[in-house]
């Protein structure tokens, strides 16, 4: 539970994220496509969350 806390800790707020996006616009019929990096919190957070794991987890 305690490296649940540490792991929350890293982002203050929802996890999500949508690298790329692709949709008709509804106006036009246009093929619309966005993309955007990974936020440098939600990279901090996948980092740990990797490391951790790769301890073997908490226990």
């Amino acid at each position: 539970m305690e490296t649940a806390r540490r792991y929350l800790e890293l982002i203050d707020r929802q996890a999500l994220h949508a690298r790329c996006l692709t949709f008709i616009h509804p106006g036009t019929g246009s093929e619309m496509k966005m993309e955007a990096p990974l936020p440098r919190d939600m990279k901090t957070l996948i980092d740990a969350l990797r490391e951790g794991s790769s301890e073997g987890g908490e226990k």
